[in-house]
């Protein structure tokens, strides 16, 4: 996989190990020498530490806890007044 760092690619993307993150057009076709390195099995360990379902899931879950265990402030129903009329008749 080649990336540029304009678009999060870093997030996906190890440098050197699942792909190769250039700064430029001169750096993706100098890249093109290093397109044999990376190892199909290393990349697919990084991808199943990283996005399967059930990390994933796992993740959402700490998150969803977490929400939870704060102290959230009161949420205020905003309503369309016009659309509130109409649905009242």
């Amino acid at each position: 996989m080649r990336g540029d760092t304009l678009r999060s690619v870093r997030e996906v993307v190890d440098d050197g190990l699942t792909g190769f993150i250039v700064e430029d057009e001169e750096g993706a076709i100098g890249g093109f020498d290093r397109l044999s390195q990376p190892s199909r099995e290393k990349i697919r360990r990084r991808f199943e530490q990283r996005f399967t379902a059930r990390r994933m899931a796992l993740e959402y879950l700490a998150a969803y806890r977490s929400l939870m265990d704060r102290d959230v402030l009161p949420l205020k129903l905003i309503v369309d007044r016009h659309r509130a009329r109409a649905r009242d008749r």
